[in-house]
Order: structure tokens, then sequence, then C-alpha cells
């Protein structure tokens, strides 16, 4: 399982290569095409390999990395610091999901991860030098296996560069980098970046350059910096606008590699003088011109009515309000955009009365002219939401009776919000919102509306001194936290909506009493909570307990009439799901991890509301009712529940269920009521390794388009079609694009041989099973583009194939003999046909197929 706490990634791809034996001009011409496009490499330096430890350095760019790749060479064995470097990407691979891509040059797979010939003869001297049953040894081992068994690429004597472009495209597509938001108008920005550009030095590979920005807010340092780093992004770029990032950073320069360019900005020039950074390398980022302080502010007041009729002099008043501020011109001009002269002149009265206007009162203008729904989404963003999934942050505020597909757009409009992935705002106006609420009772947190400071919060709480005023707490700590709660913390907040508490440690074990007016609860702590609500909860909307002590059989659902999200995560008291009966709106249900969950209530089995229903790492969880009739269930995942060993009866169609995930199971099979699963489009059965068949019953599936079972090591495979013709199942499976059997210990696949089953199949994957020869009747699947029959090694002959297929994987098909049909395939070449080592084949047209594909990995 991957590690929730990944580290930050700072360089795109580590190489790891034995510098002695590799070609100069592959690695080089590698390096350079990755840095070429935007790629940044780290190489590891001869002085960062000191004694027979990985340095820390070197550990530290590993761990930072989002792929590693490893050059595998004929001498590669017999560096220890390649295979301690090789021992540390494998862990991180699994610890941190660390992409990493193998090439073997002009050596073998097989040696490498059998640890066979000149692998085994460095290894041996490793052993002799660490002692036969070293440690250390036997990490390098395992290493190369399962470093070996990876998807990889494999030169010989083919074409080095059209590997290092294929390893490239490879890479920029796992990758996957948009470019930066510069801004919605940019104006002014060109120019500023032609100046830049020259003292970045960005045609340069020598010397790592820093670069200030340095300018007081609202004046578009960040804009500038993100414009910057898009023109450059063919060089490794860092934007830095924190202190403490700055420190960290701070003398640590041969972290990065030539080329690479940091920008940092700030509004204190000291601070950049003060960090090495030459004067000559500071930007002063100055205010936008007369021209265009107007074309931005046009740009957002008159978007689509340029010629307007406002004064001259209202807009040159509000050009001169604005200072040439662009933050102040966007808001100012999205908040004056289709209003009259007199609503400029009542906003430039407003302004007028505050000596020397600041640009968060400018800010607040906008702020001002909000209805009350908009100023609270406006302040809920603010105050929690920043950074956040803008379709989680639409589910709270549509719970709290907030309008926020309108709100969030007028906010949009209005340039005090932005959404690319996550809600995004400028740190100016979180600040004026921020002081919004604070400035409702500075000295007095228990009386603003919203509480989010960790000591805010642990004050109010810990005694009942809260008052109705409060409308939402959101506690997220960094690090684990005390949090002393008082049995009555709660009870005189009446109109609080929101409760977000996260990472905190509570220590009181009696009942908590709750206001009525929750909608949204998401308790993620440690410790027992046990809560109550004065009478019902019949607002709440959503209940989410995490780490928590909790009553067995949870008695909570009493009067949830307008719960719709409900999840229980890491509560290993919890034996019991609740009677749903009382919860009639319910869509999604998600028990997580809850070691000692034993059983789902039978009230699941009728709901009507219901789409999601996930159970994960329940490992005891062994009961679910009979039957099936939650007639709107969309999703149904089961993982990790190992006692779980029968799938319900399905006494009705279930024209909702899409999706079913059974994963980890001791499902032996399906009921034949399988058939009434009549929307289902993908299932996915995986280590359930006491499945054994499925029930003829499957052929009657039409809409379902992927099957995919694997690791179920008692799988004898699907009923022969042709056999069921009597059962008016004329095309079976018609819908099925995706077939994958893997690792079941398959010894044969009749039921492929009928072409009326699954007639458009277009994936078709058979590897890591028994199979000796594929059907005669695959060459006329002409739908079918992709097969892979990697591991089969008793696999002796494979057919003529279809005439539209695109790749053939036949990696480790020890027993495949030269095959007729094979030779015909040069004209595919051309098409694109991509073919995966088929081991020991030493046929023609194999070996000119395979000069042309992906993985130049055959033996010839």
């Amino acid at each position: 399982m991957a590690s929730s706490s990944k580290p930050k990634s700072i360089y795109d791809v580590f190489l790891n290569f034995r510098g002695t034996d590799l070609c100069n001009n592959f690695l080089g011409h590698l390096y350079k095409a990755l840095n070429q496009n935007g790629i940044y490499t780290f190489i590891d330096r001869e002085e960062m390999r000191k004694g027979d430890q990985i340095s820390a350095a070197l550990m530290k760019a590993i761990e930072q990395s989002c792929i590693a790749i490893i050059i595998f060479s004929e001498d590669y064995a017999s560096s220890h610091w390649c295979l301690e470097e090789a021992t540390k990407i494998m862990e991180c691979k699994e610890q941190n999901d660390l992409t990493v891509l193998p090439v073997f040059y002009k050596v073998d797979p097989r040696e490498v991860r059998g640890g066979k010939e000149r692998y085994g003869k460095a290894l041996a001297k490793h052993e002799s030098k660490f002692g036969k049953d070293s440690e250390k040894v036997k990490r390098w081992k395992k290493a190369l296996f399962n470093a070996g068994n990876l998807s990889w690429w494999h030169l010989n004597d083919g074409d080095e560069s059209e590997l290092v472009q294929r390893i490239v495209k490879k890479i920029s597509t796992l990758l996957d980098r948009t470019p930066l938001y510069v801004a919605k108008h940019p104006v002014g920005i060109e120019s500023r970046v032609v100046k830049l550009k020259s003292m970045v030095n960005a045609d340069s590979d020598d010397d790592v350059v820093l670069v200030g920005l340095w300018a007081s807010e609202g004046l578009g340092k960040t804009t500038l910096a993100e414009a910057i780093l898009d023109f450059i992004t063919k060089k490794f770029s860092l934007y830095v606008d924190d202190l403490c990032q700055l420190n960290a950073l701070a003398g640590e320069c041969e972290w990065f590699g030539n080329g690479s360019r940091i920008i940092v900005t700030t509004r204190d020039k000291h601070l950049l003088t003060g960090h090495g950074i030459n004067q000559d390398q500071v930007y002063e980022v100055k205010a936008l011109d007369d021209s265009e302080a107007y074309e931005l502010l046009s740009r957002h007041a008159f978007p689509t009515h340029p010629k307007l009729n406002i004064r001259k002099d209202l807009v040159g008043s509000v050009l001169n309000l604005a200072k040439g501020l662009p933050l102040a011109l966007e808001v100012l001009g999205s908040f004056l955009c289709g209003r009259r002269e007199h609503e400029w002149e009542s906003t430039l009265k407003n302004l007028s009365t505050v000596p020397n206007s600041k640009i968060n009162d400018v800010l607040k203008i906008s702020y001002n002219g909000l209805e009350h729904n908009e100023k609270e989404i406006f302040l809920d963003i603010v105050c929690f939401f920043k950074g956040k999934d803008p379709n989680y942050v639409k589910k709270v505020l549509d719970s709290c009776d907030l309008e926020a597909t309108i709100g969030l757009e007028i906010l949009i409009e209005r340039s005090l919000i932005r959404i690319e992935y996550v809600i995004e705002m400028h740190d100016s106006i979180q600040f004026m919102g921020m002081e919004i609420v604070n400035q409702e009772y500075r000295a007095n947190p228990e009386r603003r509306s919203r509480l989010w400071q960790y000591d805010d919060v642990s004050d109010v709480l810990a005694s009942d001194a809260g008052g109705c005023a409060i409308k939402a707490i959101v506690l997220e700590p960094p690090e684990l936290k005390e949090l002393n709660i008082h049995p009555n913390a709660f009870t005189k907040m009446r109109c609080l909506r929101l409760l977000i508490v996260r990472n905190v440690y509570n220590s009181f074990q009696g009942p908590i009493w709750l206001p009525n007016e929750l909608r949204w609860i998401e308790w993620a702590g440690l410790g027992t909570w046990n809560p109550h609500f004065s009478s019902g909860p019949n607002k709440l909307v959503r209940l989410d307990m995490s780490n928590c002590s909790i009553p067995g059989v949870i008695k909570l659902c009493k009067a949830f009439q307008q719960l719709k999200f409900l999840s229980f995560t890491n509560c290993n008291s919890l034996v019991c799901t609740p009677d749903l009966s009382c919860a009639p709106n319910l869509q999604e249900l998600y028990i997580w991890n809850c070691k000692s969950m034993v059983e789902v209530h039978e009230s699941i089995a009728y709901h009507d509301k219901l789409r999601v229903l996930q159970l994960i790492g329940c490992s005891e969880f062994s009961v679910f009712p009979n039957v099936l009739q939650s007639k709107n269930l969309r999703d149904l995942y089961l993982a990790g529940c190992t006692k779980f060993d029968r799938f319900p009866d399905i006494p009705c169609e279930l024209e909702g269920l899409k999706w079913i995930y059974l994963g980890g199971t001791a499902i032996k099979g399906f009921p034949a009521s399988i058939e009434n699963l009549c929307s289902l489009k993908s299932m996915v059965l995986y280590d359930c390794i006491n499945l054994v068949s499925l029930p003829s019953n499957i052929y009657k599936l039409r809409n379902i388009e992927s099957l995919d079972i694997c690791s179920c090591k008692n799988f004898i495979g699907l009923p022969k079609y042709e056999e069921l013709a009597g059962l008016h199942m004329k095309k079976g499976l018609s819908n099925l694009r995706s077939l994958i059997l893997q690792k079941c210990n398959l010894s044969e696949i009749e039921f492929l041989e009928d072409l009326s089953c699954s007639p458009l199949l277009r994936r078709l994957e058979l590897s890591d099973n028994h199979i000796t020869r594929l059907p005669t009747s695959i060459s006329k699947r002409d739908h079918l583009l992709r097969l892979d029959v990697s591991g089969c090694r008793q696999l002796q002959e494979i057919p003529e194939l279809p005439p539209y297929l695109k790749c053939l994987c036949a990696k480790g098909c020890e027993s495949l003999q030269t095959n007729r049909h094979l030779t015909s395939i040069d004209q595919w070449v051309h098409r694109g046909l991509t073919m995966v080592d088929t081991a020991s084949s030493d046929d023609v047209g194999i070996s000119l197929c395979l000069s042309y594909s992906v993985c130049l990995n055959s033996s010839t």
C-alpha cells in the first residue's frame, strides 16, 4: 500500500546507471532529449558516491522524483552503488508510488531478474565480500528480480535514437503536465516576461539561476512568476513565495542541476538580498502604466460593451483609485461590469470616505456588493475551502442551503475566486475575507461566525461559552493535537451548520451534545466520541466518523431524514452498520478498515435511494442480506473483506447497478439471478481465491462492457457458450469490449471459440495462464485491437491474428515455437502493430516486426 505521506516531487526523472560501461552517446542523447522536452532529470555525480552507503543527497533525490529510469547494462551489477540505488528506487515504488521504468541496454532481462551469467558472477562477488547470507545482497537480488519483471525497453543492436524518443514520449505522457494558469486577461505580461527572460538567462544550461520578484501586494508577482515559468518549461523551474521555503533552499543549490531556474517572490526586498540573491537579479514588479491599466479595466468592466456610455471622468477616477494594481483593476472592473453611471458614482463615493484607501478597502467594495447567499459562500471559501475540490465544496455548501452553483459563478464573475482543478483565490482577497470575520469580534472568538484557528477553536470548545453566532467550525491542524471538549460545548451554538475536525485527540469519553441545525459533520479525530442530538438531527446531510471509538451498534440513526452521506473509517469497535430505515434519503455509505465490523444491516437490501456502497478492509465482515433489491444502487465495492463468501440473490431487475468490484473476498460463485443485473457495465473480480466459475446466465448481461477476473487461482473459466444456444442467448455479452483473465491458472479458453459471444471485443488479456493454444477463430475477431498472452509459458502456437490488431504482448512465452501464421505480419509493421517479447522465437517475420516495436526485446 502506498504511503499517505508521499514526498513532494522536485525532479521529473531520476537516472540510475553504471557509467563506466554505458555508451556515452546513448546516455548523453537520453539526458539531452529529456531536458529539451522540459523533463527535469537528476543524474548522480561521482562525488556523491562515497563509501559503501548511498548518500543522503541521492536518497532524497530518489524520494523527490516522479519517475525513475534504471538502465541495466552488462557491468551494472558489479557496482554496489547502483544496486543500492536500485533497491532504494524499488522501495520508493512500493511506499511512495514512484513510477519505475527499466531499460535493458545490451543485456537480457532474464539475466537481470534471474541473477544469471554476468549478473550472477557479480552477485557472487558481493556475497564473498558481504557474506552469503548478507541481508544487503538479499535486498539487491529482490530489487533486481522485481525491476526485471516490470514493463520495460530492451535494446541490443537497434536504433538508439528511436529508443530515446520512445522513452521521452512515454515519460511526457506519464507526466501529462499542463501550462500554469497565468491570467484571464494577461495585460502587460509580455513586456515584463521579455525583461525577465534575459535575467533568468533562459537559453543557457550553465549554473543555477535565482531571480527575485519584489513588489507590494496586488501588483501581480505570482502572475508574472507563473508566466515566466510557462516560458521556460524546458528548464527545471521552481516558484517560491514563502520565507520558510526560501530558508529551506538557502545553501542547497547543489540539489538542482545546471540550467535550473528558481523564481522567488516577496514583498520584502531585504529578504532577497539577505539570502544571497544579487541586486542585479532582483526584478521590481511595477504598477501598470496608464494605457495598460485602462486596457485591463476595460476588459473586465466592458467585456461585451466596450463603448458603454460611462463618463470618461468616472473611468479616470477608478483608474486613479486602482493605482495601476492589476488585482484592484480586475476586482473593481468585474464589480462595475454592467452597472450604470450612478452606480459608478456611488462606488467611488464609498471609497472616497476612506482616507488613503488601501487595496483591502478596494477589494471590500466587491464583497459589499454581494447578496447574502454569495457573502456566506465567499466567507466559507475564504476560511475553509481555498485549494479544495469544487465538487466537494458544492456538496458542503448545498447541504447548508446555500445555492452553490449560482453563488460560485457570481464569485468567479466578480474575480473573487477562480476554479481550475481546485478553488483558488488571491492571497489579498483571502486576507480581506478573513479580516471581515475576525473583525466581527476580534477579542471574542466565541462571538464570531466562523472558527478555523486551533487556539480559537480550542478555547471555545473547552467551555460552554460558544454562542449562536457561530455558523461553522473547521479545524485541520497539520500535526496531531489534543482538543479538550466540554460536554456542553456545542449546546448554545444553535446556528452551527458545519463541523469539520481532523487530526485531533479528544480525551473526553462522555456524550457530547450537538445542535440540531448541523448539516455537515466530518470528525476524523482519535479517541472516544459519542455524539448526541438534543432532539433529532433532522437537517444533517453528511456524517463522517473516522478513527473514533464509537458504540458497537450505532443507534444514531434517529430521524436522519436528510442524511445523504454516511462514512465510518478506522472505527474498530463498529460491529454492525446502522439501521438505515431511518435515513430514507441516504445515497452513499462508506465503511473502511473497520476491523470488527461483521454485519451489514438488512435494511440496506431494500433501500430506495442508496447509490454507492463501499466496504473496504473489513476483515471480519461476513453477514450480508440474502437478497439485494436496492433499485438505485449504482456502485457496489467490496475489497479486503476476506470472510465475505456469498453474493446475495437478485430477485428482480436492478436497473441502477452499473459497477461491481469484489477484491480479496472469499466468494465462491454467483447466483443464477445475476442475469437481473441488466444495466451492469463493469465487473471486477480480483484475488477471489475461492471463485470457481460464473453461472451460464452471465451471457445474459447485454450491457456489460468490461469483465476483469484476476488472480483467482481456482477459476476454471466461463461456461462454454455454444452449449447454451437453447437458452435464447443469441448474442451473449453483446457489448463486451474488454475481457481480462489474468493469473487464473486457466488451461483452456474454449468459451472464446464462438464468435457470436462478445462480438465487439477490443481487448483480450490472458496473461499468466496455462493455456497451450488460442482459438483459431480469433483471426475473425475484427474488432480486437489488443491481445496479451504474456507469461503463458505453455503456449505453443499463436494462430493467424485478427486484421486490425494493434498490440500483441507475448513476454515470457517460453514454449512458443515458429509460427507459420506470423510470417505474414510484416505488412502490419507499417500499420502500427506492436509486438512485445516473443522470447525464443527465431521467426524472421517476428524479428522484423520487433525492430519497430515499443519494446525491442526479442532474441534473434
